[in-house]
């Protein structure tokens, strides 16, 4: 698993109109937090590499049982294969699986699931956003294909890229994988969706007006 963390200061940018900057900072390691949880609690063991050029980041995955990488990239996906060449290099990892951290409905299930899919030598599994984007991705082999991670439609390109290097594609699609956290439609969506995980539980702002 590589888990691409920007620094909690600099996330959450397109709800700067609704949330000030201490409260999107909250929200970025109360959701990094939850995505660590999820992480422990899988089925499917397996090693998890935190990428990050956030200090505090680094330091909670090792307290979660993480390995971390410095960030020393000039973006997100640059992150991400920063993270998949060292997978690659120091676990000889074979299979990778991106995990996002803007995910509050995500569970230990959502993950095991799409492990679970990934069957043959050739495959991706993608699991799409709720807005034609896409939240978790596993590939095998891993750095089959470029991430390009980000709006608009990064799905339609991860799935056109995936079949260019003749993998196998499947969808994952859950309420987990689906509902994100970015802009200020998210955050009225996530206030109404259900009950919180206990990581973003415990933001007044999460509440529901």
């Amino acid at each position: 698993m590589v888990v691409p963390v920007k620094p909690f200061s600099q996330a959450k940018t397109r709800l700067s109109a609704v949330l000030s900057p201490a409260q999107r900072a909250q929200l970025a390691r109360a959701l990094y937090l939850h995505v660590l949880s999820v992480l422990e609690r899988c089925r499917f063991k397996r090693r998890s590499l935190v990428v990050s050029r956030d200090l505090e980041a680094l330091e909670l995955a090792s307290a979660h049982g993480a390995h971390r990488l410095r960030d020393i990239t000039s973006g997100p996906n640059e992150a991400i294969h920063q993270g998949i060449d060292w997978a690659r290099n120091h676990w000889q990892a074979n299979t990778v699986c991106i995990v996002p951290t803007d995910l509050p409905f995500l569970s230990p299930e959502d993950l095991d699931a799409i492990v679970a899919l990934a069957t043959g030598p050739k495959v991706a599994v993608l699991a799409p956003s709720h807005s034609g984007g896409t939240n978790p991705l596993l590939m095998r082999p891993a750095g089959a294909f470029t991430c390009g991670y980000g709006p608009p439609g990064s799905l339609a390109r991860h799935k056109a890229a995936a079949q260019a290097a003749g993998l196998t594609v499947h969808l994952y699609q859950s309420r987990g994988t689906a509902i994100d956290l970015d802009d200020p439609r998210d955050l009225e969506l996530v206030r109404t969706a259900g009950a919180l995980p206990p990581a973003l539980a415990a933001l007044p702002f999460l509440e529901r007006p």
